[in-house]
């Protein structure tokens, strides 16, 4: 029985310095399978995204960490990282890593 479809595809980077043109150099710590959900929240005219992206396992990431995600159908997001949870499915026992993100934009592929 699958309780979550991973149809989307997640590319996570990390700030890992800087160029000597002082452009930042990303590192690359996830690239794979996930699940996108998105979120918005509205408190009178404000509308803030909370989305959020689920991986399968127990995976590394920080807050503040940078995500590409591409969804199943073609559209791409950009996001921040706010949260990080490892949880654990108490009827399976699958472990997944649950994302809150800050923001999400849609990218052009151009």
């Amino acid at each position: 029985m699958e309780l979550i479809k991973f149809e989307d595809t997640c590319v996570i980077s990390r700030a890992d310095g800087y160029d000597e043109d002082g452009g930042e150099v990303l590192k690359e710590v996830y690239n794979g399978r996930c699940n996108y959900q998105q979120g918005v929240q509205t408190y009178r005219e404000w509308r803030q995204r909370n989305s959020v992206v689920v991986l399968s396992g127990d995976v590394r990431i920080r807050e503040n960490d940078t995500a590409i995600v591409t969804q199943s159908n073609g559209v791409m997001k950009e996001c921040q990282v706010k949260t990080v949870r490892n949880v654990k499915l108490p009827i399976t026992g699958e472990r997944f890593t649950r994302l809150e993100m800050e923001y999400d934009k849609e990218v052009s592929d151009e």
